[in-house]
Order: C-alpha cells, then structure tokens, then sequence
C-alpha cells in the first residue's frame, strides 16, 4: 500500500521537478538552437528571427560544405588523430597500469607518487617546457605532434590501478604465472577480458579528448593540412565566413550569400558533434560501470 505524501513533501518534490527541467532545458537549449539555425531561412537567422524553433527552411549550408575540401580534411585529420590517439593511450596506460597494480611490484608507490604530481600542476606552467620538448624531437608541425604528449594520461592509469587491484584477484594471476604464462600473455589473455569496463572508460574518454583537440593543435600544428577539426571551426568562427571554396557555388544575390556564409558556422558546429552526440548513448552504460568500479573499489 502506498503511503501518502504530506503537503510539504508534494511541494518539495514538485519544486525539485521543476528544478530539474529548467536545468535540462538549459542544457539542451543551445542544441535545439544550433540545429534549428542550421536549417532555418537563413535570412531568418541572420536577421535574429531564429531563437527556438527552425524559421523557414533550408539546406543550402550542408549542400556547402559538401563541397568544402577543406572541412573533409580537417574531418579526416580529427579521425585519424582519434583513432590513433585512442589506440597508443589504450594499450600505453593498460600496459602500465597492471604492473603498478601487483603488490609485489617493487617501487610502486614511488612511481605512483611522481606520477600524481603532476596532476597537481596547472597546464600553463607546463606549456612552455612542453613546446621546447615537442621542438627538440622533431614533432613540431607534425601529427605525432598532437598523438605523442597525450599517449597516457595519469588519471586514466589511477584509474585503470584501482580497477585491477580490486577486480583482478591475485590467486588467479598466480595461477597463469604457474601454468607457464609470461606477463604480456596474462594482461593480453587474462585480464583483459575481464577488464572491458574500465578499457571502455579509457575509449571514451581519449575519444572526446582527441576528437575535441584544440590546444595542442594551435600549438604544434601550424599546417593546416594537419589541423584537426576544432583548429577550422575556430577559424570560421573568428573569419565570420567560410572558406572560398565552400562558397564558390552560392547564389548570386549578395545578401543570399552573405547570409549563407553566416550559417554555415551554425552547419558546421553540428557536423563537428554529431559523431560524439551519437557514440555516447552506446557506450554510457560501460562508462558508468567503468567509473564506479575504477574510482570507489580500493
């Protein structure tokens, strides 16, 4: 039998769902605006008509940016720098998180120790020592240049530490070394598997930084043959208008164009996140298992 609610405990709640939506709202508002903008009468936006709801419409921004190469080779570099990125940081914080995470590993703790501080270190002291570094190995205007200094996180392999010391048990790792097994064919043939939670965790959070790199980029990547995605949008956002090419079969009415030109940023910003948008529902649940695991067990 269901309890009633008293007046104050209908009035909290209420006022808590009210919260709520006003919060959700806030968050999904600047998603609504941004694809409403992007097939809205771009007349309309230019003009500030467009605040919630699509005005008119049309598609003649995508239809540019279809012929845009510029845009296609900022896309392939921001997948080719994802992919790769998420490859080389998987296999490097697996690979030495599992030691740290064997109590017979001599050293650990200092190991831990240097590799926590710094965490503790804001980015922009470590800016310019990390330039002179990417200079001197011959990195700089290259694609290693944004792969190579983000190869391991130090949170990641915390993390990836406690999921192992409390989900792999010691017996069982013990039991493989006794059987003959050498330790890349325990982590590859034995952990592993029993793992995916947290190498799932690990994926979608190189995912989001590589597909998102944007520092890096402005830093060490001055070619714009190797910049990624983010590096053009920020150059369409500040130009207010897109490259020539994408615009070379625009309408011959000035103020069209113009008006196109203004959109297509709008285009633009949802093309760059719609990968992301759609891959995160996928893998949510691994990543709240993943976290839970990798951040309370001890």
């Amino acid at each position: 039998m269901a309890m009633k609610k008293s007046v104050g405990t209908v009035i909290i709640d209420s006022f808590i769902g009210f919260l709520l939506l006003c919060m959700g709202f806030v968050t999904i508002y600047p998603f609504i605006f941004l694809l409403s903008a992007s097939v809205s009468n771009p007349l309309d936006l230019i003009a500030g008509h467009v605040t919630l709801l699509p005005i008119g419409f049309s598609l003649n921004s995508y239809g540019y940016l279809m012929h845009s190469s510029d845009l296609w080779l900022a896309y392939y570099n921001t997948l080719w720098y994802t992919v790769v990125g998420v490859l080389v940081n998987v296999v490097m914080t697996v690979v030495f998180a599992f030691p740290l995470s064997r109590k017979d590993f001599y050293g650990r703790s200092a190991i831990m120790l240097f590799m926590a501080v710094p965490m503790f270190i804001g980015g922009s002291v470590n800016m310019i020592p990390s330039f002179i570094l990417v200079l001197r190995l011959g990195l700089f205007d290259t694609r290693w240049a944004i792969i190579i200094p983000s190869m391991m996180s130090p949170m990641l392999v915390i993390m990836a530490r406690i999921f192992f010391q409390s989900t792999i048990p010691d017996s069982l790792v013990e039991a493989s070394r006794i059987d003959g097994a050498s330790e890349l064919r325990i982590l590859a043939r034995v952990v592993l598997p029993l793992s995916l939670p947290i190498v799932s965790v690990i994926v979608i959070y190189n995912i989001v930084i590589f597909w998102n790199v944007y520092t890096t980029a402005l830093l060490y990547v001055p070619d714009v043959r190797y910049q990624p995605l983010q590096v053009y949008l920020q150059r369409i956002l500040i130009a207010n208008s897109p490259d020539a090419k994408a615009l070379n079969a625009a309408s011959a009415d000035p103020s069209l164009s113009m008006s196109v030109a203004y959109q297509l940023r709008y285009s633009t910003i949802v093309v760059s996140i719609i990968p992301i948008v759609a891959m995160y529902p996928v893998l949510q649940k691994y990543f709240v298992q993943g976290s839970m695991m990798g951040a309370i067990k001890e």
